[in-house]
């Protein structure tokens, strides 16, 4: 089971973004606002998400929400460095408010400019996204090795093993989340 903690601290995250744009004088809503709030629930819903997903051993889901969150990730990071490009964000190319012709770098670069920061993000998502998408790695989670015979299933699940390391990695890239998401609350909300 996932500790409370993890709970907490998002929901500490999702009071302390509301608790700012409620306490305001005036109900102006700026860019930053609703980047800022929609990055919060994605990334909130994602963990629950995961979170029911590791629970119920449903592997393909957790892999995927996995690589969901490590994007939202990505995503907060970019933003926290790059305040002046929120609403290219916000819209990407989609109600282009601005006439601008900029475009938001891909997902891949977006992980590439964590590297610093998140030095292993990378290659995790890159193996979330072999067994994300119907590539070998996919393929062979509905085969498990037990001594010389091979068990075969269309449930595929967590091993003992592969939960606590799930869990342990969920974990991980939630905490990161949670930090990132407070410090992109602090630094692009007015």
């Amino acid at each position: 089971m996932i500790s409370d903690s993890m709970n907490k601290q998002f929901n500490a995250l999702e009071l302390k973004i509301l608790e700012k744009l409620n306490s305001r004088d005036h109900k102006q809503v700026y860019d930053a606002d609703l980047l800022a709030i929609s990055l919060t629930a994605r990334s909130i819903s994602i963990y629950h998400a995961m979170k029911d997903a590791h629970e119920k051993s449903n592997l393909y889901a957790f892999i995927i929400l996995y690589r969901a969150q490590i994007e939202t990730l990505a995503t907060i990071n970019f933003v926290i460095e790059n305040k002046s490009r929120v609403k290219r964000v916000l819209y990407g190319g989609k109600g282009n408010t601005d006439n601008s012709k900029e475009k938001i770098p891909n997902i891949l670069t977006l992980i590439d400019k964590c590297k610093k920061k998140y030095p292993k993000l990378r290659d995790i998502y890159e193996n979330m996204s072999e067994m994300a998408h119907p590539n070998a790695a996919s393929h062979f989670l509905s085969s498990r090795k037990d001594g010389n015979a091979t068990n075969w299933t269309t449930k595929p699940v967590f091993s003992k093993e592969e939960s606590e390391k799930a869990l342990l990695s969920m974990k991980e890239i939630c905490g990161y989340v949670i930090n990132d998401l407070d410090l992109l609350i602090d630094n692009i909300m007015a």
